[in-house]
């Protein structure tokens, strides 16, 4: 729930330019119904990062998707940290693996 941002009192620093040149594997995990952060922003981050796997999970209902909600995406977590293995990255603007 992001209305508290609309009433804080400071402004904001300008824009930073982020991309991911030199980063190395990272794996992302948006839940695809999440109506306060839209799926086009998860496949922008990915598009900046030209090493990120994006995994989407369906009708978790909340922009926090956790382990016992998705045993699937757990375990493909437990394994990025183990191994450093993830998803093959999909050409074009997609999630790579539901």
């Amino acid at each position: 729930y992001y209305a508290p941002c609309l009433f804080w009192p400071y402004d904001g620093d300008a824009p930073l330019s982020i991309g991911g040149g030199q980063t190395g594997k990272i794996l992302l995990i948006a839940d695809t119904s999440d109506p306060f952060a839209p799926l086009s922003g998860d496949l922008e981050v990915r598009q900046r990062f030209q090493k990120a796997s994006l995994i989407g999970v369906d009708g978790a209902l909340s922009h926090v998707v956790t382990f016992t909600e998705n045993p699937c995406a757990a375990q493909l977590v437990f394994e990025f940290f183990r191994s450093g293995k993830a998803p093959a990255r999909k050409t074009g603007s997609v999630i790579d693996l539901r």
